[in-house]
């Protein structure tokens, strides 16, 4: 029974059925398929366009003519309706496309998953590691204000307290010469210490010290 009726994919990724080639495995008369077509598909109260089927003009033996492409449920209904043996035929073919579209797993598409997934939580816990770093580096209302020792740890660069002493005098340095405002905080290792702008900081890990 394979292959009965072609089956193709629509640009939105779904299983679609031509409406014609259906109607001529069902052995309809060719001289009524408008009139079918009009009362099964487009006036069928129990189908919706755009869902159900869609609509579309095809070249047939030099001229223009209408076809539809179908749902796989849709073509199972109107394959019912004929009542026939082919009618059967095409409904347990459809039974079977619908069943190839929605068979479990296999272990090789599990594990692909749940590996997609841990890659995505990493990528999450890594965001939120940066923003709580980014916090605790700055704590001061001023969003470009760190402390030597916060602006290390957030940058990932030594932060010894030789390192962080030399940094702070060149940074210190710095802002008086270029008129740049210091601010402070409190830390609860070295109590008050001053906060620089992050340029100033970055202009002096980026040096020779």
């Amino acid at each position: 029974m394979q292959g009965i009726i072609k089956v193709t994919t629509n640009e939105q990724g779904s299983k679609v059925v031509s409406a014609r080639e259906l109607y001529e495995f069902l052995g309809f008369e060719p001289t009524n398929w408008k009139r079918w077509s009009i009362k099964n598909i487009e006036q069928n109260p129990f189908a919706l366009e755009n869902t159900d089927w869609v609509g579309f003009v095809i070249m047939k033996n030099g001229n223009e003519t209408k076809d539809y492409a179908l749902s796989l449920d849709f073509s199972k209904r109107l394959a019912m309706m004929a009542r026939t043996e082919k009618g059967e035929e095409a409904r347990q073919y459809f039974l079977e496309c619908e069943r190839k579209l929605t068979k479990p797993l296999s272990m090789e598409e599990i594990m692909i998953g749940q590996l997609q997934a841990m890659i995505e939580a990493k990528k999450d816990i890594a965001e939120v590691k940066q923003k709580v770093e980014m916090i605790e580096a700055r704590t001061t209302t001023r969003p470009d204000f760190f402390t030597v020792a916060g602006y290390a740890k957030l940058n990932k660069l030594e932060a010894s307290i030789k390192v962080c002493s030399a940094v702070g005098v060149k940074a210190a340095k710095i802002c008086k010469e270029r008129g740049y405002q210091i601010d402070r905080c409190e830390d609860p290792r070295f109590g008050t210490v001053n906060m620089y702008p992050r340029s100033v900081l970055s202009e002096v890990f980026n040096c020779k010290l």
